[in-house]
Order: structure tokens, then C-alpha cells, then sequence
């Protein structure tokens, strides 16, 4: 869902049924070591 650039990351973690958009954040950077914004933008950047 984060490869969707038209949905913003609070509608993704809302999406993903987190209710803390805050929390989602918090967790992304646990598990894949960045916050979700980085992620999609390495994301698009490794894409072109």
C-alpha cells in the first residue's frame, strides 16, 4: 500500500487498521528501518 503514492501514509495506516497513524510510523521504523515517507520515496527512486 505504501507504493501507492496517491494514498497519503495516514490513510494507509488507517487502511491497515492501525488507529494511531503515529504508532504505524513508529512501527514501520522497527521493522524496516525507515519511516514509511522514506520508504516510498526509495521506493520511487529506485523505480526510475
Amino acid at each position: 500500500m505504501l507504493g501507492t503514492p496517491k494514498l497519503s501514509v495516514n490513510k494507509v495506516a488507517y487502511q491497515l487498521q492501525f488507529d494511531n497513524a503515529k504508532y504505524f510510523n513508529r512501527l514501520c521504523r522497527q521493522v524496516m528501518g525507515t519511516s514509511p515517507a522514506t520508504f516510498r520515496k526509495q521506493r520511487e527512486t529506485a523505480r526510475h
